[in-house]
């Protein structure tokens, strides 16, 4: 399927339920749009699809009997758009990765369930992205990077960073690259080691580092006071890094996958309220020395698994 576009701005929002989204820039002056080998009455019958105004609306239905009567499993969806493009919108999926490249701008919510999320060769961005099992890898790019991840690496790298807001419960954070910030940035994360590189600070503004287990590894190009450590397990006491990281990275989670009506999603999403129970209790044991930083560690990897 393919949509003329008249405009270096494209809108874009895709809900999907099973499958791998790639998002990516070529020489082209139109959009094409790919749904594995469905035919197109088929992808009619299991998704919405609307294009007008340079908006592309792709929406999964509530498709269990339809993905079961066309015997179709998962679908991956691939959208190619002329390079020099900027996209907005959202882009949501519950199993599966998502991959976006070589186009011009971005500024967009993504979202993943199960799956990896992988931004490269993007220019200008401004992105919120919410993982609950998956790794988020950025690079090449200009801009604002803001994420939330349950369980999972984060790797940033190769860019210019003008905001960064990166939170994660059980994996490890790796920032790499010219920071010229337009405001403080702030990085939380539980059980995981962080380690930030800067080519080149230009900023008058300051990184927070907040942990409670793992290791601090900062190297680089950093003024004396630009990075401020915080955490540790002292920060368990009231329980206080839970209210402010966790608890708003699951009320995200709930915002996010509120779109979908299909039962597989009720079956994979329910589940991680117990698990952000689970670790909210893992936490109280630890902060009230019932068992130390490496067993707490241990009992958040094993819920994942």
């Amino acid at each position: 399927m393919n949509y003329s576009i008249d405009s270096d701005k494209f809108a874009l929002k895709l809900n999907l339920v099973d499958g791998d989204i790639e998002i990516h820039g070529e020489e082209r002056n139109d959009i094409e749009l790919e749904l594995g080998d469905l035919r197109k009455n088929t992808a009619e019958e299991i998704f919405d699809i609307k294009f007008e105004n340079n908006e592309l609306t792709i929406i999964q239905k509530d498709s269990k009997k339809l993905l079961k009567t066309f015997n179709v499993k998962d679908v991956d969806v691939v959208i190619k758009v002329p390079s020099g493009v900027k996209l907005s919108g959202e882009v949501k999926n519950v199993s599966g990765d998502i991959s976006i490249h070589d186009i011009a701008g971005l500024v967009s919510g993504i979202s993943t369930r199960n799956g990896d999320v992988q931004v490269v060769n993007v220019g200008d961005i401004d992105i919120n992205v919410n993982i609950v099992n998956g790794d988020l890898k950025a690079s090449n790019f200009i801009g604002a990077v803001k994420a939330n991840n349950v369980n999972g690496d984060v790797s940033i790298a190769e860019g210019v960073y003008r905001q960064l807001g990166i939170n994660n419960v059980n994996g490890d954070i790796s920032i790499s690259g010219e920071f010229d910030l337009e405001e403080d940035a702030k990085i939380k994360i539980v059980s995981g080691d962080i380690s930030i590189n800067s080519t080149k600070f230009t900023s008058g503004h300051k990184i927070y580092i907040n942990s409670v287990t793992g290791d601090n590894n900062i190297t680089g190009d950093f003024p004396e006071d630009a990075i401020v450590q915080q955490g540790g397990l002292k920060e368990l006491k009231n329980l206080q890094f839970l209210k402010d990281s966790i608890q708003p990275m699951i009320k995200q989670f709930k915002e996010h996958f509120k779109f979908m009506p299909h039962e597989k999603v009720k079956e994979e999403v329910n589940p991680r309220k117990n698990n952000e129970e689970n670790i909210q209790m893992i936490l109280k044991m630890l902060s009230e020395g019932k068992i130390n930083a490496e067993d707490a560690e241990k009992l958040i990897s094993a819920l994942n698994k």
